[in-house]
């Protein structure tokens, strides 16, 4: 009985840790031209900020910034998008990076806009993260490791 009870204990723990730390967790990588998503009632911004950080330029309307709740692996840029955007427009911007060494054109930047007022799109606001200087000139920023 005591084993049943321990064993119970641990299930219980394992599930709410898993539950608790999935709420936090997001996952939005892209991999060439195909997305990887997990996310739940995240703000676009937020999103299109993690894709800015792994390198693409953002342009979007301000106006635009729903809640988005997805989960996908591997999925063609072009249908993750309209899975996730359905009543706005976008465009993808490829650039050959000649650096790389590779013939194939790669993503630079993507537009997100209401048809038909594409002049209304900005360059993606990104909140800044807060950056803490403690003691001796060392710096501290939630999850990022800093370098000087």
């Amino acid at each position: 009985m005591k084993l049943f009870k321990l064993i119970l204990i641990f299930m219980v723990s394992i599930s709410l840790n898993s539950h608790f730390s999935r709420a936090s967790d997001q996952i939005v990588r892209l991999d060439g031209d195909r997305l990887t998503l997990d996310v739940q009632k995240q703000p676009l911004s937020t999103i299109l900020g993690k894709l800015s950080d792994q390198g693409i330029r953002i342009l979007i309307d301000p106006r635009i910034n729903p809640k988005i709740s997805a989960t996908f692996v591997d999925r063609p840029l072009g249908t993750a998008l309209n899975s996730i955007l359905k009543s706005v427009d976008y465009a993808f911007i490829w650039k050959k990076d000649n650096a790389s060494g590779s013939d194939e054109p790669q993503l630079w930047e993507i537009r997100i806009f209401y048809k038909g007022q594409g002049e209304r799109i900005r360059p993606l606001k990104k909140s800044t993260p807060a950056v803490v200087a403690t003691g001796g000139g060392v710096y501290h920023m939630k999850d990022t490791l800093l370098v000087k």
